[in-house]
């Protein structure tokens, strides 16, 4: 850059600047202060996760960037983006935590082993045996609305509750039954407690290892059994030490994608309430890609020479006995996982006849993925152009999407325009974001609801942006390459 130019930037009062022949200057810029852009004012959040490059994290991150954030910012006036951190380059979840807390990351996906250190709530989800698919999951995270509110108590804003997908049991030898795990296994421990609701509960000698120390210790022979979604034992080799793979899973996983309240309350106004009321939806969206892809991973693992160890329903519940009767153990008189525990069950009791379940079960590997975002983008372009809601209402009975997601968003935008009144947009929102985060930053901009939603317009501009996010180039289909 010229003397001029930083001549320039410096009689402005501008701390960063855009290097035009440096790409990587533009990387450095934090929320601490805007770069200067002869378009738009740019602002980007530091992402952490252990998710490794190249794996589906990677992919639904750059897709809610570049075909989300940035065209929802665009319109609003501001460059949005992310510079994300794979692998665990800074650090652990703890360690990512920490710096989330001292400002030095802005967004974090902690996994099981850091939760617990946020609430021991979160930990609960991880039990063994007890959310058993996604569409369980899906029915358990309606039912959860106070993990959002757990996150803000802890300066986070939650983004979705998302699987990494399920949590299989990877193992070194063709091992059936409890007493040849028993006799054979030392299990790896990276989670502690939800770890030891399976092997502890089976009497498993475990060894606590972290992720990043897995692989060599497979290959050494001082563990052979872990239980880890497909995406981390693809990204870091485990399926070449542990190759064989117990199905049915033993635990649906979550980890939560948040921001540092510190780091939302520095975003726009309006792009702030267009990000808290498009969550429900993007945890479908965002959900319905990881999982398409945990299912290709694993594929390719057999594909490589992985092997299947399908439990007999009576092998099943002679698994799932003794983890039943640890529950007892490991909840304790603790209030907080006995809470969380309780809410889910009561979620999942009425599993069985719930629209989750019908949608899970459509398309339980979640091959078809792309064709249902497709079905959702037709019928909101389709809403666009003509007004109908026809084609949005038949979206939950064709086992696409839940109603409530999408179609009772427009419901509620649409009520604006007629009325000018926000008080069922509130409602609806509320029913899903903490409390703390709809006093601070909804009730008191009602006019920015108004403007981003009270138009016929403004609606319009806020489904295209979701049809361009679900029409995203970058992503096809993980089963269908």
């Amino acid at each position: 850059m010229s003397s001029q130019k930083r001549a320039w930037f410096r009689r402005n009062g501008l701390k960063s600047f855009v290097c035009a022949s440096c790409w990587a200057c533009s990387m450095l810029v934090g929320l601490e202060g805007m770069a200067f852009s002869q378009e738009l004012p740019k602002i980007r959040l530091k992402f952490g996760t252990l998710g490794p490059k190249g794996t589906n994290v990677t992919n639904a991150l750059e897709s809610v960037e570049k075909d989300f954030f940035k065209p929802i910012g665009k319109n609003l006036g501001y460059d949005i983006g992310f510079i994300p951190y794979y692998g665990g380059v800074m650090g652990d979840d703890n360690q990512m935590l920490q710096k989330a807390q001292m400002g030095q990351l802005d967004v974090v996906t902690p996994t099981v082993n850091a939760q617990p250190s946020i609430s021991r709530k979160l930990e609960v989800v991880y039990m063994a045996y007890l959310i058993n698919d996604y569409g369980q999951f899906d029915r358990a995270m309606t039912a959860m609305k106070d993990f959002n509110d757990v996150l803000w108590d802890k300066g986070f804003v939650n983004f979705l509750e998302l699987t990494e997908g399920i949590h299989d049991l990877y193992l070194a030898g063709s091992w059936r039954t409890p007493e040849a795990l028993k006799n054979n296994v030392k299990a790896c421990n990276y989670t502690g407690g939800p770890d030891d609701t399976f092997f502890r509960a089976h009497g498993i000698p475990q060894v606590p290892i972290q992720p990043p120390e897995m692989f060599p210790s497979f290959k050494a022979g001082l563990s052979n059994a872990v239980i880890l979604p497909s995406m981390f034992v693809i990204g870091m080799q485990i399926y070449t030490a542990l190759p064989y793979i117990v199905q049915p899973p033993i635990r649906t996983s979550m980890t939560a994608p948040m921001i540092t309240r510190q780091a939302f309350e520095r975003l726009p106004n309006g792009f702030r309430i267009a990000f808290l009321a498009i969550t429900p939806f993007i945890h479908w969206n965002i959900n319905g890609t990881m999982r398409d892809g945990a299912v290709a991973f694993t594929k390719a693992m057999l594909k490589y020479g992985s092997k299947v160890i399908s439990l007999s329903p009576e092998e099943l519940k002679a698994w799932k006995e003794p983890c039943l009767a640890y529950r007892v153990a490991y909840l304790g008189n603790d209030k907080e996982k006995r809470d969380a525990y309780e809410k889910i069950s009561a979620a999942l009791a009425g599993y069985d006849t719930s629209i989750e379940k019908a949608i899970f079960e459509a398309d339980p590997s979640y091959a078809n993925f792309p064709e249902r975002q497709k079905k959702v983008a037709d019928a909101l372009e389709t809403y666009i152009k003509t007004g109908s809601k026809e084609e949005l209402g038949k979206l939950e009975s064709d086992h696409v999407i839940e109603k409530w997601r999408l179609y009772d968003l427009i419901g509620a935008s649409e009520e604006i325009i007629k009325t000018g009144k926000t008080d069922t947009f509130i409602a609806w929102l509320g029913n899903y974001r903490a409390e703390g985060e709809m006093e601070k930053y909804v009730l008191p901009y009602k006019n920015d609801i108004k403007k981003l939603y009270g138009t016929k317009e403004a609606l319009n501009q806020r489904l295209q942006e979701i049809v361009g996010y679900l029409r995203s180039p970058r992503y096809k289909g993980f089963q269908k390459k």
